[in-house]
């Protein structure tokens, strides 16, 4: 189960890092612990893994640092831990929208985690993520923007949102209806996101927001015959939310707001189109 359980980590960082081969993943079978440093992202296929809308494009992911530290005696209550240090993502809206025709679906069908529901499944949904000094850089034609989050922490929680200690408890499991509902929690004390027009005349009229105490609750329901995703419902709660605008600030808000409505009206547009084709074609 060790060499199962160690395959499926490396596939999976893999999907998502570029040039990776299983030999530069160092994971001790009686430590589990394994590390990997100075890598870059691949920008598709996290497009696809967040589900990103086709108005914005990922230019460049990198990692300075990933560490990994698998239970191999407590697979079954204690979750596998992955920390990511000084990541950056480099994120720009494109006025010609992605083309989703062009996600891997091939790959999905293919992947032994969508088979019935097991153990190998339970390992994975319990991953519990930790990021340090987390950047994201925004680029649109009419404004740019940076996301700073020092830390920010992803896990497995009890259905009341209580983290715990144990992996049993934050699942629950109804086989007479063949499903299985899981609850994850995304949380970070603070966050700095600043934000400025791309005409010179404004450019003094910087955006800034702080967000203090964040938590993102998720609530996933899984088919337990083929592991897919049924739905899932997010809540998002602040204890913060803290900023000030001038009249300047709230003129270059307004047309970053424009724009951005008008990519996700052309988006929109484009998923209906798409949508409308299927139904063509059957």
């Amino acid at each position: 189960m060790a060499s199962l359980i160690k395959s499926q980590i490396i596939k999976r960082l893999s999907k998502f890092v570029k040039n990776l081969a299983s030999n530069q993943i160092n994971l001790s079978t009686f430590k589990g612990e394994g590390e990997l440093s100075s890598i870059d992202l691949d920008e598709h296929a996290l497009e696809d893994l967040i589900e990103l809308p086709t108005w914005l494009k990922i230019r460049k992911a990198t990692c300075a640092r990933v560490f990994i530290k698998i239970p191999w005696t407590n697979l079954k209550t204690a979750p596998i831990q992955i920390q990511l240090n000084n990541v950056t993502v480099e994120i720009e809206t494109c006025e010609q929208l992605r083309d989703l025709n062009n996600s891997n679906d091939s790959s999905n069908s293919n992947d032994p985690l969508l088979g019935k529901y097991g153990f190998t499944n339970r390992v994975i949904d319990g991953i519990s993520l930790t990021i340090t000094n987390l950047t994201f850089a925004v680029k649109a034609q009419g404004f740019k923007a940076s996301i700073f989050l020092p830390s920010l922490e992803i896990y497995s929680t009890t259905p009341f949102g209580k983290r715990v200690d144990t992996l049993k408890l934050t699942r629950v499991r109804n086989s007479t209806k063949d499903y299985i509902l899981l609850f994850k929690e995304i949380s970070w004390q603070t966050a700095r996101i600043e934000a400025s027009s791309n005409d010179y005349s404004m450019a003094a009229a910087a955006i800034r927001l702080i967000t203090n105490a964040c938590r993102i609750r998720i609530s996933m329901k899984k088919n337990l015959q083929d592991s897919t995703m049924v739905t899932s419902r997010v809540m998002i709660h602040f204890d913060d939310l803290l900023s000030v605008f001038n009249d300047a600030q709230l003129k270059s808000a307004l047309n970053a707001y424009k724009e951005i409505t008008h990519l996700m009206k052309r988006a929109l547009e484009q998923k209906k189109r798409i949508a409308g084709d299927k139904l063509t074609v059957k």
